[in-house]
C-alpha cells in the first residue's frame, strides 16, 4: 500500500480531488476468487463503507487495484490519523499503517495542498468529534474524537471454518 497523497491543509470539507489518497495492489493465487476487504484507521473513524468485495474472475486479471480517499476531518484544526488496508478470508492480512493528516483553515484559500515539507498544525481536538464528508464505516454510530493513544484495530478473524477464500498478497 502506498499513499497518493498523505496531507491535506485547506478549507473543509476537502476536495476529493486534494483530500488524503491511498492506494494498494492485491494479488489473488487463484482464480476464480473473492476478496473482501477495508481501509481501516488507527482512530476506527473512517469515511469508508466498511467491509467490501472485490470478484476475479476465471479468465481475469490476478492482480487488482484499490483505491481510497479519506474525507473525515474536524472543523478549524488537524485531524492525524493512520490508514491500513485489511484483507479477510482463509488467510488474513493486513498491511503497514500510513499516517495521514487533514487540516482545516477556516478562510485559508480553496483547497490549497501543504508545500513540500510543510507540516500540519500539531495534534487532533479531543473535545470535537470529527466530520466526515462520505460514509461512515459500518457498524460505528456516531463518530468518536480519537485518543492518541487509541489502539490499532485488528483484522476481523477469518469466516466459519469450510468458507473458501483466495490467498492474497496486499502491496
Amino acid at each position: 500500500m502506498r499513499a497518493v497523497r498523505k496531507d491535506y491543509r485547506g478549507t473543509c470539507p476537502p476536495p476529493e480531488e486534494l483530500a488524503p489518497a491511498f492506494t494498494a495492489t492485491v494479488e489473488a493465487d487463484r482464480t476464480p476468487a473473492e476478496l473482501e476487504y477495508r481501509w481501516a484507521t488507527r482512530s476506527g473513524v473512517t469515511s469508508e463503507p466498511g467491509w467490501q468485495s472485490v470478484t476475479y474472475e476465471e479468465s481475469g486479471s490476478r492482480s487488482r487495484q484499490l483505491d481510497h480517499t479519506e474525507l473525515t476531518y474536524y472543523p478549524d484544526t488537524t485531524f492525524a490519523d493512520a490508514v491500513r488496508l485489511e484483507l479477510r478470508g482463509a488467510e488474513p492480512a493486513a498491511s503497514e499503517w500510513v499516517d495521514f493528516s487533514v487540516t482545516c483553515e477556516d478562510g485559508g484559500g480553496e483547497g490549497e495542498s501543504p508545500s513540500a515539507g510543510a507540516s500540519p498544525s500539531p495534534g487532533t481536538s479531543a473535545t470535537r468529534a470529527p466530520v466526515t464528508a462520505g460514509p461512515v464505516s459500518a457498524g460505528s454510530g456516531s463518530p468518536q474524537a480519537p485518543s492518541p493513544e487509541a489502539p490499532a484495530p485488528d483484522p476481523d478473524p477469518a469466516p466459519e471454518a469450510g468458507a473458501a477464500g483466495p490467498e492474497t498478497a496486499a502491496s
